[in-house]
């Protein structure tokens, strides 16, 4: 019992984003940029991957080669963004808690409306954005392993290292996360 009321807002999450994406995952196909990524891990493999993003954020063709047990189903891949953008909604959740404990609805609301934002109208381009999703979920674990390490002493020293390695992968992983890891000064200062 203590186990399911301890995670039912990560269930709830997690339902409220199939609800929202997952229902007609397998209906979508690939879209835009989603095509050219298809198209080489299918017929250049890794090292065509390593080429086509050597130029820009080498980082991701590792991440590429690693989920290439995937496949070239977009079903699958819509499967998988939705599954980042869920774990990113309560790694932000994770963050929140930790930041303002006595605010557990706040910290809730502010969880479902990262994951149901709606600004963000790009789900379906989920090889796109399985990346961006990915590391938001990265990020979010360093600042709550970062915040962790500040409030409890035990296990400090592993966790401001994990927290480092980790937002070092975002940053070099994706551009758009240097101006978010500003924010973790007003982390620190809260």
């Amino acid at each position: 019992k203590k186990l399911f009321e301890r995670y039912t807002l990560h269930l709830a999450l997690g339902i409220t984003a199939f609800l929202a994406f997952g229902l007609f995952a397998f209906q979508h196909g690939y879209y835009w940029d989603d095509w050219a990524f298809a198209w080489t891990r299918e017929h250049l493999g890794f090292e065509g991957l390593v080429n086509q993003f050597s130029a820009n954020r080498p980082i991701r063709a590792y991440w590429e080669g690693a989920l290439s047990f995937l496949g070239a189903s977009p079903a699958n891949w819509q499967i998988y963004t939705l599954l980042a953008r869920w774990a990113a909604s309560v790694a932000l959740l994770w963050v929140f808690d930790l930041l303002w404990a006595e605010k557990r609805t706040q910290n809730a609301l502010a969880a479902f409306f990262f994951l149901l934002y709606p600004g963000f109208t790009q789900q379906n381009l989920a090889i796109t954005y399985q990346f961006f999703w990915t590391l938001h979920t990265i990020y979010f674990i360093s600042l709550a392993l970062m915040l962790s390490a500040l409030q409890k002493p035990r296990f400090r020293i592993l966790k401001l290292t994990t927290s480092i390695l980790l937002t070092a992968y975002t940053l070099f992983g994706l551009e758009y996360f240097f101006g978010l890891e500003l924010t973790r000064i007003l982390f620190i200062w809260i």
